[in-house]
């Protein structure tokens, strides 16, 4: 009874005499604000954090997880070679790498001996200076040009104090040996057929029972027997054939491309044409000794002539010297 007083008599205490520690332990939390004890689990909840039984991968999965790296592999390595080879491209397409010397030494004859250039010589030879040193520049290397006449170009040559010729002839002296190479034509020359303004015909083999004359080297350089239906007749000077073109004594003359044009350009404007379709195909070359670092550059100079014909540079140069368009 006296316990039960007791307990009556804790409850009804003045508050101001209720200690605040024992507040902080009796009372129940207060529901408003946030508790920082983790909330109990329910049974069902503590069932659904519990880790399922790990899911077997099927065999489709387990091959892709075996395949995805060796498909890494392969791309990495196929990217690796492809890089290893475009590097190794770039080295062999070097002329530094390539050319075992830089700088060579080119002779042409001024004259340009036996191509008649109507008096441009000098223009063919500022013209052909400056497309070498503009391929020697392309090439990373140094073209030196050097003016020899005519009697000594091959001799030099022969004895190498020179590196190359340029030239429409090739060396006498190694014409059987042959000891050297030549490139494509640097400037394309060769045979051409010249008729009337208003005739038709695109090849020499539509000259069937026509006359046709032979100027200079034609005589010698075209094989006539070849066209058997044509009747050929030899001229010393080109200017004779012409004239008996223009009054229609002959139907036709085979000339040097050069020569036709000049014709073409001049007093026989619109009298005479030149057609297409050339016969030989001689021309100004470059002549090397055949050596290894030789056929490198010679390689380097075709490939980069070819470039200059394609970006009209070429032409755009020989319109600057006032020289014919090739054949």
């Amino acid at each position: 009874m006296q316990r039960i007083l007791s307990m009556e008599n804790e409850d009804q205490k003045d508050p101001s005499q209720i200690d605040p520690a024992r507040i902080d332990q009796d009372s129940p939390p207060n529901l408003g604000e946030e508790s920082n004890e983790p909330d109990k689990l329910e049974e069902g909840d503590a069932l659904e954090l519990l880790d399922p039984e790990p899911r077997r991968k099927t065999i489709g999965e387990r091959f892709r997880n075996l395949i995805a790296p060796i498909y890494i592999k392969i791309i990495l390595s196929l990217i690796s070679i492809f890089l290893l080879g475009w590097f190794a491209l770039s080295l062999c397409s070097s002329p530094n790498q390539k050319l075992a010397k830089m700088n060579y030494v080119i002779a042409i004859d001024p004259t340009w001996y036996p191509l008649d250039l109507k008096s441009k010589e000098r223009n063919m030879t500022a013209f052909s200076e400056i497309l070498l040193k503009e391929i020697g520049r392309m090439g990373d290397i140094k073209i030196h040009i050097r003016q020899l006449s005519r009697n000594r170009l091959f001799p030099e040559f022969e004895k190498k104090n020179v590196d190359g010729v340029l030239s429409v002839l090739l060396p006498p002296l190694f014409a059987h040996e042959r000891p050297y190479i030549v490139s494509a034509p640097f400037y394309r020359l060769g045979l051409v057929l010249v008729v009337g303004a208003k005739n038709t015909v695109e090849s020499l083999a539509e000259m069937k029972d026509k006359v046709v004359g032979l100027v200079g080297n034609a005589r010698t350089e075209l094989n006539i027997n070849l066209y058997p239906d044509v009747y050929f007749f030899g001229y010393r000077e080109a200017s004779q054939a012409i004239v008996d073109l223009s009054n229609k004594k002959i139907d036709g003359v085979i000339m040097d491309s050069l020569a036709a044009k000049s014709y073409s350009q001049g007093f026989y404007a619109g009298k005479i044409s030149i057609v297409k379709t050339p016969l030989s195909s001689e021309g100004i070359s470059l002549i090397l000794h055949n050596t290894e670092d030789s056929k490198k550059f010679l390689s380097l100079f075709d490939s980069k002539l070819e470039e200059l014909r394609s970006n009209g540079e070429f032409a755009r140069l020989l319109s600057v010297w006032q020289l014919s368009e090739e054949y």
